[in-house]
């Protein structure tokens, strides 16, 4: 998600902005990223924000403007004290003890970040992204096996979509597929045995009921889902919490969809304004109220 919005902050860059806000450190370096496209193109107030630095004069969590004769004007906000530095949540009056649950992929990044910065607090893997990862196993094995069995060919999506979802002859090809005893269909079994898991609300009927999960997936001899049991065994806690906090990101998933689609389906905007409208407009539930 964050790289996308990193890139719309960069076309922020234009014309048309009264006032940016460009969070910057406490040494007057401008060395990547939005910081060094704001000391490109505006070098009048990086030679400012140098002096200023030298002098004391630029404090943590105390922005300052740098007006211009012509918009856009330009608030540099300091949020952290040297560029080599971590941004800490105290640095902005938060308290990082009061932050007891995260719930994020299992990004090494993410989980370093969490467990240094917040050691008391319980971080949970998010369902969505663990089942999507036992998905790409079973599709891993699919495509392997359809080199000999052309009967597989096509049928990616019938294995990846919630039983529930299928349509009829979908059910129906997909039942003729498992009674042939494939290693495509054992795997799929396996997707379908993991999902009960996120139902069980008893940390410990839980971890019980993944331990058995584990013990299978890893003498099942198909490699796919051996790697993916191994992986869920090396994030077992996060994985387990999941029964105790019930905390997942779908619903920033489902939004941050809903963007990439109204990006999509208008083949980019020219303006960030023009896309911040859209994004109120299709997620904002807004009550306009209008006549009838």
């Amino acid at each position: 998600m964050f790289p996308s919005f990193l890139r719309l902050f960069q076309w922020s860059l234009l014309p048309g902005c009264q006032t940016l806000v460009n969070t910057v450190n406490c040494v007057g370096i401008m060395g990547k990223g939005l910081a060094l496209e704001f000391k490109n193109r505006f070098p009048g107030m990086y030679k400012d924000y140098v002096r200023r630095c030298k002098k004391g004069q630029v404090r943590l969590g105390e922005p300052y403007l740098f007006p211009q004769l012509e918009p856009p004007n330009i608030l540099n906000f300091p949020t952290k004290g040297h560029w080599r530095s971590v941004s800490l949540l105290e640095d902005h009056n938060g308290v990082s003890e009061n932050i007891e649950m995260f719930c994020s992929d299992m990004s090494p990044a993410f989980i370093s970040g969490i467990t240094e910065q917040f050691p008391g607090s319980s971080l949970t893997f998010d369902k969505f992204h663990v089942m999507k990862m036992v998905n790409e196993s079973v599709d891993q094995v699919r495509r392997e096996e359809q080199h000999h069995n052309a009967e597989l060919k096509n049928t990616r999506y019938m294995w990846l979509k919630n039983p529930n979802n299928l349509a009829l002859a979908e059910r129906e090809r997909l039942g003729s597929l498992k009674d042939m005893n494939l290693a495509t269909s054992k795997a799929y079994n396996f997707k379908l045995s993991l999902k009960d898991f996120w139902t069980f609300n008893d940390k410990n009927l839980a971890e019980d009921f993944l331990k058995k999960w584990y013990y299978w997936a890893t003498h099942s001899q198909i490699e796919p889902i051996i790697d993916a049991a191994k992986t869920i065994r090396s994030h077992w806690r996060g994985i387990i919490n999941y029964a105790e906090t019930k905390i997942s990101n779908g619903v920033l998933e489902g939004i941050n969809s809903m963007v990439q689609s109204a990006k999509s389906s208008a083949r980019g905007f020219r303006t960030t304004k023009n896309l911040i409208l859209i994004i109120y407009l299709r997620l904002g539930k807004l009550q306009f109220n209008l006549p009838t």
